[in-house]
């Protein structure tokens, strides 16, 4: 079999889901424009889903009754990008069952900064075996867009309840400078915590 047919172009995918994420976004910031504008009261919405919020309620009580490590291992296992866990709903209810807030913002963002270390190895390790099946050309625009716009792209998603894990593995995957990296991500989550819990 002819190895050029193992390539793949997947350029053209990659520019569709670069439009639907713009979407997905701007979306997102008129929901927050209008929930401001209207003055809505997110956390009562919250309360009133109660599937979610006792199932988050009962796990703080589980959680906190032993130590705030155990906090810590649920917000890094729910950082990885394979486990579809409503980790920023889960902050909330934390910080709102606590009398130790900055407990929360603390063991919180330890747990996610090493689940995102985890995505960022995996997307490295992930890199290494999917480099020799995409074509040059597609490699060379991903590189070129990546090096344009991933720090922005990484600190925005970190900063907003966007699918960050998954970027942050893609982060790996293109190689994208570690120490930069790091920096990004804590400055954007350490803010993203921190209005959640004044604000939420």
């Amino acid at each position: 079999m002819n190895s050029k047919i193992l390539k793949f172009d997947i350029t053209k995918n990659i520019k569709k889901i670069s439009k639907v994420i713009a979407l997905l976004f701007l979306i997102y910031i008129l929901i927050d424009l209008l929930l401001i504008l209207f003055k809505v009261d997110t956390v009562k919405i919250f309360k009133s889903i109660p599937l979610i919020f006792n199932f988050i309620k009962n796990n703080f009580q589980n959680i906190s009754s032993q130590n705030f490590v155990l906090m810590m291992l649920f917000f890094t296992s729910a950082s990885i990008f394979i486990f579809p866990i409503p980790f920023d709903l889960a902050f909330i209810g934390f910080i709102h069952e606590t009398n130790f807030p900055i407990k929360v913002i603390l063991f919180s963002f330890i747990g996610q900064l090493i689940g995102q270390h985890i995505n960022y190895i995996l997307g490295r390790f992930f890199g290494e075996k999917l480099e020799n099946k995409i074509n040059k050309k597609s490699k060379a625009w991903i590189e070129n867009k990546f090096n344009k716009y991933e720090k922005y792209a990484i600190f925005i998603f970190n900063l907003f309840p966007l699918p960050f894990p998954l970027l942050n593995f893609i982060s790996g995957l293109t190689k994208f400078n570690y120490v930069k990296w790091l920096v990004l991500v804590m400055i954007a989550m350490f803010l993203r915590l921190s209005i959640y819990a004044m604000f939420f």
